[in-house]
């Protein structure tokens, strides 16, 4: 299964090894990993670290989504030599993206919270990759049942997309407010069924509507998120 985390390496992987991005679109994970580590071991010892760092991050997300937590890790370690090439505050920035990305696959969504809250308050931190943990952070908050704090960050995520491409970031965070928004309607739902009055919320002529904007909407977000966007 592709993660969001995963969904979101695979944005910025794009432009860098678009073959890899599309093994990783079709759900071909092993042979992602595979193909990004072959380029990795055939760097030369000064590679464009950029370009390394968000191979390496795809490859580790993709390791995760594979259940091999302990490559995930070890590959986590050899990225650390790959961020001393860049500049110092964007070591910190990544860095603290990963332990985040592990710190949520490991069900630890308050502690990745503590990791990632100061670079999403970052206004220095580059626009794209700020937005990528604000998404990651909302989901964190949602994990931990705090749906207003993840609509604050997707808020702040929404502003700084409307001027950065690609345009699937911007399709990212509308998606993203929509998962929020279910898990709000769930947990309304669950709250509702323990009520007496439950039944007759449940045939109201209000919610159905709501609920069938809220479907269009996921479809339309769906439909905008892809390679072209």
């Amino acid at each position: 299964m592709i993660s969001l985390a995963l969904s979101l390496a695979n944005e910025r992987l794009r432009p860098v090894a678009a073959t890899m991005a599309t093994m990783i679109d079709a759900g071909r994970l092993g042979e992602a990993v595979a193909y990004g580590r072959n380029i990795l071991d055939r760097a030369p010892e000064k590679p464009r670290a950029m370009e390394e760092a968000v191979i390496g991050q795809a490859a580790m997300r993709a390791l995760l989504a594979l259940g091999r937590e302990e490559e995930a890790e070890e590959l986590m370690g050899r990225l650390l030599k790959t961020y001393d090439a860049l500049p110092r505050k964007a070591i910190r920035w990544h860095t603290a993206m990963d332990q985040a990305v592990f710190m949520m696959h490991m069900n630890k969504a308050a502690r990745a919270t503590q990791v990632i809250t100061e670079i999403a308050d970052d206004e220095s931190a580059e626009a794209a990759l700020r937005i990528e943990v604000l998404i990651l952070l909302a989901d964190a908050y949602v994990a931990l049942g705090r749906q207003e704090s993840a609509f604050h960050a997707l808020d702040v995520a929404a502003a700084l997309a409307s001027n950065v491409k690609p345009a699937s970031m911007r399709a990212m965070v509308a998606l993203m407010r929509l998962c929020v928004e279910v898990s709000v309607r769930l947990r309304s739902a669950e709250e509702l069924s323990d009520h007496d009055h439950y039944a007759a919320n449940r045939t109201s002529s209000v919610r159905p509507r709501e609920d069938a904007q809220l479907a269009e909407d996921l479809a339309r977000a769906s439909i905008s998120f892809g390679p072209d966007s």
